[in-house]
């Protein structure tokens, strides 16, 4: 098997307790995500972690807009 790296994509994280018991925090931001027009290419999540790939420029960007969804606004 051959091992793909992806340069341009980075590791965006939420951390948390309970974080796919009801789906809610893994829906919200998938919604925040569609609705600010990124598409994510990978994924994965637990009852802890959501980590999804995000293009590397944009990061920034989805780290401030997912912080103000899920920790700001609730």
């Amino acid at each position: 098997r051959a091992v793909e790296i992806h340069e341009n994509l980075v590791p965006v994280s939420i951390v948390g307790s309970r974080l796919t018991q009801d789906g809610k925090v893994l829906s919200r931001t998938f919604e925040v995500l569609d609705q600010n027009a990124f598409s994510v290419t990978m994924g994965q999540a637990s009852s802890v972690v959501i980590s999804l790939a995000v293009p590397r420029m944009k990061a920034p960007e989805v780290v401030g807009l997912l912080h103000e969804a899920l920790i700001q606004k609730g």
